[in-house]
C-alpha cells in the first residue's frame, strides 16, 4: 500500500505546487504523511459531507481542491464549523490534501477542463498580472558539485515546465578566477590565475521561489562568491494563469452560448451579462472567482468571458466595455476539480498496482434558485 506521501507527489507532479499564487495554501495541510493509503476520497471543499463520506469509505485521505486551513491558526476551536472539522479528521484518522490555485492553472488543470468541457480549441493561458513572473536562473558550478546544486534546486520545486519537473540543462566550461588577499578558495592559490571545469546549470522557477532556490544553492555550491545570472521569461506559453482562451466550433449569440454552458456544465441556472454582439467565438474560462478578468478579457480580445462570482459593478464594466460574460457560479466552474483529482489518483493507482479505492464526493452548492427552476 502506498503511504500518504506517495498519493500526495502523484498529486503535485501533475499540478505543481510552484504554479499555485503566491497568497495561496497548498499540499498536505492535516495529517500523517507515513500513514498507509487504502481509500481515497476526492471532494470540492472539506466540509461536513465530504468528512463523512471519508469516514463511511474509511479513507485515511481526503484529497480537496479548496484548502481546510487558508489562513495562520491562533486556536482550534471546536464550537466553529472549521475547528471541528479539524478536530475530526483528526479524531478518524484523516490526512487532508488541497490542490487549489495550482489545479486551476496547471497545464492539464481545471482551467483547461472547463474549456474542454465547452468544446473550446486552440486554448492557450493568458496571464494575469496576479500570478507569478517566471524566471531563468543559471548557476556556474565546478563539476565535482554539478549534481549535488541541481538536486537541491529541483527539491524546492525549480524546473516544472508543464507535465515535467526537475527539468535543467547544463553545458559545460572554464571558469577563471584570481583568489585576492584574504579569499578562501575551493580551488586554486591566492594570486594565482585558476582554470576550473565547471558546468553552466540553467532552470527555470517562479518568481516568488528566487529566495528561496537561491539559499539551496548557497547551501551546496562550494565556493564563497557564487556566479549566476537571472533573466525574467517572456514567452507566451510559460504564462501562469487560471485564464485560457479558445474558440468555438462556430459563432453563437449571447443566449445560445449561456444555453452552452448550462448544458455542458450541469448547472440549471446561469446569469448573463450580454455585450451586444452577435457574434461570440473567441471565448475566455476561468474557474470560481473570475470578475477581475474582465479588463484582461478585453485585452485579449475574448468576445466573453466564462466564469463564476461576477459582482455587480463589473458586469456593468463588462457591459460597457462590451463583452458578454456568463456566470455559472463558483461551484459550476469549479466542480469539475473532483473528477480531475480522482482521475489522477485512479490513473497513478492503475499503474503503480496500488489498488487504491477512489470515491468522488458530491458536494453541493450553498445556493439554490427561487422560486426553483423547472
Amino acid at each position: 500500500m502506498p503511504r500518504v506521501s506517495e498519493v500526495c507527489e502523484v498529486l503535485e507532479r501533475r499540478f505543481p505546487p510552484v504554479l499555485a499564487a503566491q497568497w495561496d495554501h497548498v499540499g498536505l495541510q492535516v495529517g500523517n504523511r507515513m500513514a498507509e493509503v487504502t481509500d481515497v476520497v476526492a471532494a470540492l471543499d472539506v466540509d461536513a459531507e465530504a468528512v463523512e463520506t471519508a469516514k463511511r469509505h474509511g479513507a485515511q485521505l481526503l484529497v480537496t481542491h479548496h484548502p481546510l486551513v487558508f489562513e495562520p491558526l491562533a486556536s482550534v476551536l471546536t464550537d466553529d464549523p472549521r475547528g471541528r472539522l479539524l478536530a475530526e479528521v483528526l479524531a478518524a484518522g484523516i490526512s487532508v490534501f488541497a490542490c487549489h490555485t495550482n489545479l486551476d492553472a496547471a497545464p492539464s488543470g481545471l482551467a483547461q477542463r472547463l474549456g474542454e468541457k465547452l468544446g473550446l480549441s486552440a486554448l492557450q493561458p493568458v496571464r494575469d498580472g496576479s500570478w507569478p513572473r517566471l524566471y531563468k536562473l543559471a548557476v556556474f558550478v565546478p563539476v565535482s558539485h554539478a549534481e549535488q546544486v541541481r538536486e537541491s534546486l529541483c527539491s524546492v520545486g525549480v524546473g516544472t515546465i508543464g507535465k515535467y519537473t526537475d527539468t535543467t540543462f547544463s553545458s559545460p566550461g572554464i571558469g577563471t578566477f584570481r583568489p585576492g588577499p584574504g579569499a578562501r578558495p575551493f580551488e586554486g592559490k591566492l594570486g594565482e590565475l585558476a582554470r576550473v571545469d565547471e558546468v553552466r546549470l540553467e532552470s527555470i522557477l517562479p518568481s516568488y521561489k528566487l529566495a528561496e532556490a537561491l539559499a539551496a544553492v548557497r547551501g551546496t555550491h562550494p565556493y564563497e562568491e557564487i556566479a549566476y545570472d537571472v533573466y525574467e521569461l517572456a514567452q507566451p506559453r510559460h504564462a501562469v494563469s487560471a485564464a485560457r482562451v479558445g474558440r468555438l466550433p462556430a459563432p453563437l449569440d449571447a443566449d445560445a452560448l449561456a444555453a452552452l454552458v448550462s448544458e455542458r456544465l450541469g448547472v440549471e441556472c446561469v446569469r448573463l451579462v450580454d455585450g451586444g454582439s452577435r457574434q461570440l467565438e473567441r471565448i475566455m474560462v476561468v474557474p470560481g472567482s473570475g470578475g477581475n478578468f474582465v479588463e484582461l478579457a478585453v485585452q485579449t480580445e475574448a468576445d466573453a468571458l466564462v466564469t463564476g462570482d461576477l459582482k455587480y459593478h463589473e458586469a456593468c464594466r463588462a457591459r460597457d466595455l462590451g463583452l458578454t460574460v456568463i456566470d455559472a457560479g463558483h461551484h459550476g466552474t469549479e466542480r469539475g476539480a473532483v473528477e480531475l483529482l480522482a482521475e489522477t489518483i485512479q490513473e497513478a493507482s492503475a499503474a503503480r498496482g496500488w489498488g487504491l479505492q477512489v470515491v468522488a464526493a458530491v458536494n453541493q452548492s450553498p445556493f439554490r434558485t427561487w422560486p426553483t427552476v423547472g
